[in-house]
């Protein structure tokens, strides 16, 4: 048990932690992983999946955005037009 005290502490030291920063870290952890039902165990998998769904939908943003603007070149139209008509749901 000592060991693993020490072991702790020297973690915390070397990044710049308290003890009790540490295990606050741990509880909001274990909090939020039991209150998306998940176990604590597979949390940072989670985490990067939701980083790649990000990721993903950022880049569908991005090409939405391209295919807007292309749509309003083949009109040649601006979105300055559309808004004097009064469209702006699509923009």
């Amino acid at each position: 048990m000592e060991s693993l005290i020490v072991s702790l502490e020297v973690f915390c030291f070397k990044q710049n932690l308290f003890i009790k920063q540490f295990f606050d870290s741990i509880y909001s952890m274990y909090w939020a992983a039991e209150k998306l039902n998940i176990p604590l165990e597979n949390f940072p998998e989670y985490i990067e999946q939701l980083k790649v769904k990000k990721d993903n939908l950022i880049d569908q943003i991005q090409q939405l955005e391209s295919e807007k603007q292309t749509s309003l070149e083949s009109y040649h139209t601006t979105k300055e037009d559309l808004k004097s008509t009064g469209m702006k749901a699509i923009i």
